[in-house]
C-alpha cells in the first residue's frame, strides 16, 4: 500500500515515520502491523489524497499471495465458497480490528465487514478491503466476478452515513 501511495506522489519516509512503521519488515507477508499504526497510515493517506478513491484503486491491486499463510490457504481452496469461509474465519490474522461475517442463503452469499472500534475516518480502508476482496475472488477463480450489490457505511465522528449509491469498479465494471 505504501508503494501505491508513493506512486500517487506521497513521500515514503513521511508515511513510514508518521505512521510509526519504522522497524517493521513490510516485505514479509506475515508481518504484523499494529492496528494503531494501520489507522495512522490510513488517516495520513486520506489527509494527503482527499477524494482520490485511493482505497478502491489500491484494493484492486492486492494480490492474494501478499496475505501470507492465509493467502495460501484461501488461494488453494477447492471452491470460492470454501475460500470465503476461510477468509472470514481467519481474517483476524490480517487485521483483528475488522469483524467479518458470511451470510448464506439458497441463492446468494454475502460477506460483511465492520470496524467496531477503529472505523472512524477510515473510508479508504473500508474501500480497500472491499476492492481487495473482489480482487482475491477474481484471482482464485480466474473469472471477472462482479458483486450483485455493494453497500458502504462510513462512520463519522457524530453519525454514520450510509452510502447506498452504486459504486463502480475502478476498471469500469459496475458493482
Amino acid at each position: 500500500m505504501i508503494d501505491l501511495a508513493v506512486a500517487e506522489g506521497l513521500d515514503r519516509k513521511e508515511l513510514v515515520d508518521a505512521a510509526g512503521l519504522g522497524g517493521i519488515d513490510l516485505t514479509a507477508g506475515d508481518a504484523r502491523v499494529p492496528i494503531a499504526t494501520q489507522v495512522a497510515l490510513w488517516q495520513l493517506i486520506a489527509k494527503r489524497l482527499p477524494s482520490s478513491n485511493f482505497g478502491l484503486r489500491a484494493g484492486t491491486s492486492f494480490k492474494v499471495r501478499e496475505a501470507g499463510l492465509l493467502g495460501y490457504v484461501v488461494a488453494h481452496s477447492a471452491t470460492l465458497e470454501t475460500a470465503l469461509e476461510r477468509l472470514v474465519r481467519y481474517s483476524w490474522v490480517l487485521n483483528d480490528a475488522v469483524k467479518c461475517e458470511m451470510v448464506k442463503n439458497q441463492h446468494s452469499l454475502a460477506v460483511t465487514q465492520s470496524y467496531p472500534e477503529h472505523g472512524v475516518g477510515l473510508q479508504d480502508a473500508v474501500d480497500y478491503r472491499l476492492a481487495a476482496l473482489v480482487s482475491v475472488c477474481r484471482q482464485i477463480t480466474g473469472a471477472e466476478i462482479v458483486p450483485v450489490e455493494v453497500a458502504f457505511v462510513y462512520h463519522r465522528a457524530r453519525s454514520a452515513v450510509a452510502n447506498s449509491t452504486r459504486r463502480r469498479d475502478p476498471r469500469g465494471i459496475p458493482a
